[in-house]
C-alpha cells in the first residue's frame, strides 16, 4: 500500500451525492483507491470527508487531478473545490 488519500468537499444534497459517489466506484478502483470510510461533518452534514487506502500513488493523483473527476463531482452536486491530501502512516 502506498498510503492514504483524505478527500473533503461540500455537497448540495447528501442523498443525491451518495448515488453519484457509488457510480464512481469503477474509476476509483482503476486508480488503486479502496474506500476505508466516509464521514459527515457534525455541524454541516453536507460536508463529506472520504478516507481511501492508496495502492498506486501515481494513478490516484492522476484521478484526483483529472478533468473527468471534476466534471463528475459537479454533476452530482459537489459545491466548490475538493480538498485532497495524500498521507503516509506516521510511525
Amino acid at each position: 500500500m502506498a498510503g492514504f488519500l483524505l478527500a473533503e468537499h461540500e455537497v448540495r444534497d447528501f442523498s443525491q451525492w451518495c448515488k453519484g459517489y457509488v457510480s464512481g466506484l469503477a474509476d476509483r478502483t482503476a486508480a488503486g483507491l479502496t474506500e476505508v470510510k466516509v464521514f459527515r461533518d457534525h455541524a454541516n452534514p453536507n460536508i463529506v470527508s472520504m478516507l481511501f487506502a492508496v495502492d498506486n500513488l501515481a494513478k490516484a493523483k492522476a484521478l484526483v487531478e483529472s478533468p473527468g473527476l471534476k466534471a463528475h463531482m459537479e454533476s452530482i452536486g459537489v459545491v466548490g473545490p475538493m480538498s485532497a491530501r495524500f498521507l503516509k502512516e506516521g510511525a
